[in-house]
């Protein structure tokens, strides 16, 4: 492991020769750091990259992270935006504990991250201690983020270098389960080598949620279109019209708000009568069921095992009948959550329940497993 002292990789090299020419450490010699409590957060930097791309010069955030968690949790990921320097790729770590960042640290270093003997990984503890404080501080109102989008798949290719808006806004919508409303992006140059783009979000949870991917991700899972997310100073977007690089998508999502409620409107509930015959008979089916299986084991108990008096029966019954049979369970119908939940403006939801009610267009559960929250006002009380 480095030095703690100076950072040297080792003291001597494989013929004997002192490498480490730092004072400090002439008379006592290079020292292996050791476990510090409390830190959790290790610098990772890779030498003998396959490439000098973004993020880590060769390997994802995904494969940097999969070798981390064979240490243990692995709450953040944050690699370096190197922008035109040549400042070595590096990622900032965070592991659950200080006990698995010291075992990542020991395990990591000096070890290949691609079978070909590159991507070679020097593992120390970094200065900063802490990437989740900054990451999970939703700021109430604000739902425009930055994104700096780095590693293009084709740069060249104008204006957005190989990405369009319907790909980010799609990227963004499936990251953050969230509506994206409106995306503005930078001017395109004669050949990039990075696109900054303007999302606004519906919610601010939304905004909140996209920021917690980790720091160098593939925004379109390819390997490509490395993303970089932070709050914008701007508070609403203004797209005066619409082009290749910016659109308003407000129109769009009014259209299909009227078009989710239309569908609500159509899938209409049985009568509460057909729901109460329905529930009867399936209630009488179970006692049916308990009621033979009591028998059955009634039946094959000696006399001398049977229960002998009317509690010891009931005690037999229940043990019996609990938990041995599974009976299909009646659910509240999504669809009329969804209407309860319009008709309420429940503001923060709104834009979740747009997408579940195209879903539930598609596929939606049999009238015989549902049940009516029309007959019952407190129900509708408690989903509110």
């Amino acid at each position: 492991m480095a030095c703690k002292v100076c950072g040297c990789s080792r003291e001597l090299d494989e013929f004997g020769d002192r490498i480490c020419w730092c004072d400090m450490c002439q008379g006592q010699g290079c020292r292996p750091p050791s476990l510090e409590p409390g830190f959790t957060v290790v610098i990772v930097r890779i030498t003998l990259p396959e490439h000098d791309q973004e993020p880590l010069g060769g390997p994802s955030v995904e494969d940097l992270r999969e070798a981390c968690e064979a240490f243990g949790h692995v709450a953040a990921i944050q690699c370096q935006s190197r922008g035109e320097s040549q400042k070595p790729h590096a990622a900032l770590v965070q592991f659950g504990s200080d006990t698995e960042a010291f075992a990542a640290m020991k395990g990591l270093h000096g070890k290949y991250l691609s079978p070909k003997r590159c991507n070679l990984v020097s593992a120390n503890y970094a200065r900063r201690q802490d990437l989740l404080t900054s990451r999970r501080q939703m700021i109430s109102g604000r739902r425009v983020l930055r994104l700096h989008i780095r590693r293009l798949r084709h740069p060249a290719e104008s204006p957005l270098g190989g990405l369009t808006l319907e790909v980010i806004r799609a990227a963004c919508q499936k990251i953050s389960m969230g509506i994206v409303e409106k995306i503005a992006c930078s001017e395109p140059e004669a050949r990039m080598h990075h696109v900054d783009a303007l999302v606004q979000f519906a919610s601010d949870a939304s905004a909140a949620a996209l920021l917690e991917i980790d720091a160098g991700t593939s925004l379109t899972r390819d390997g490509y279109n490395c993303v970089w997310a932070h709050y914008s100073s701007c508070h609403e977007l203004k797209v005066p019209k619409r082009t290749t690089r910016m659109q308003d998508f407000s129109a769009e999502l009014a259209d299909r708000r009227g078009a989710s409620e239309v569908r609500l409107e159509l899938m209409a509930m049985p009568e509460s009568s057909v729901q109460l015959e329905r529930m009867g008979r399936c209630r009488q089916a179970a006692i049916d069921t308990r009621m033979r299986l009591a028998a059955s084991k009634l039946a094959a108990l000696s006399d001398e095992h049977r229960p002998q008096s009317e509690p010891a029966l009931r005690s037999f019954l229940r043990r019996t009948v609990q938990c041995r049979e599974l009976f299909r369970a009646f659910v509240i119908d999504p669809v009329e959550v969804l209407q309860v939940l319009l008709d309420a403006s429940v503001p923060f939801e709104d834009e979740h329940i747009l997408r579940a009610a195209e879903e539930l267009a598609k596929r939606r559960p049999t009238e015989e497993q549902l049940v009516s929250l029309r007959s019952s006002p407190v129900d509708i009380a408690r989903v509110l």
